[in-house]
């Protein structure tokens, strides 16, 4: 039975995603990408129960320091736009956004493991979606396609596997796809 759906271009494929990941990081909806957002983005993941109070100010630092590490490098970069990052992003190519992905996965992992036991277990990671979405109804179904090994958490190599195929895969049949939920393709 043939597909009504059109098959895309590996960069049409690409430019996609990275427009998903930029209305996720824009937290605050102002149509840029700044520290602001990721400092409401470790403040929310901060206020959750699920992270124990010695480890609050650590995580909210986690997340700025992604901030400072993947956006400001130069020290004067304020914000960032959609047609900036999908510039960048075009710019680097896949083997450089692999390797960015490689760098800074261990940022965000540390900031996801609220508990600092070296792994993500499901109720951290559906505490990470609901930094973004209202609803993480999606978050076991990308928790289980991350789980290569199906033994219930997170290690860093499979999140950064999954990183790494979502911001520089052009397989539209991979599961990495959905890291974030379903795409607007």
């Amino acid at each position: 039975m043939p597909s009504d759906k059109k098959e895309l271009t590996p960069d049409e494929f690409l430019e996609i995603k990275w427009r998903k990941f930029f209305t996720i990081l824009d937290v605050d909806h102002d149509g840029e990408i700044t520290l602001k957002d990721h400092e409401i983005m470790g403040q929310r993941f901060a206020d959750s129960p699920i992270v124990p109070k010695d480890r609050k100010p650590v995580v909210e630092k986690q997340f700025a320091n992604i901030w400072n590490q993947v956006y400001n490098k130069d020290g004067k970069t304020l914000s960032v736009t959609l047609d900036q990052l999908l510039h960048h992003y075009k710019q680097l190519g896949r083997e450089a956004m692999k390797q960015i992905c490689t760098e800074t996965c261990p940022l965000e992992f540390a900031a996801i493991d609220a508990d600092g036991d070296g792994l993500i277990q499901v109720e951290e990671f559906r505490n990470f979606f609901r930094l973004f979405f209202k609803d993480d109804s999606f978050a076991n179904k990308s928790f289980e396609t991350i789980d290569l090994n199906k033994d219930g958490v997170l290690s860093l190599e499979e999140f950064t596997e999954a990183w790494i195929e979502f911001l520089s895969g052009v397989d539209q049949k991979s599961p990495y796809q959905f890291l974030f939920g379903p795409l607007d393709v």
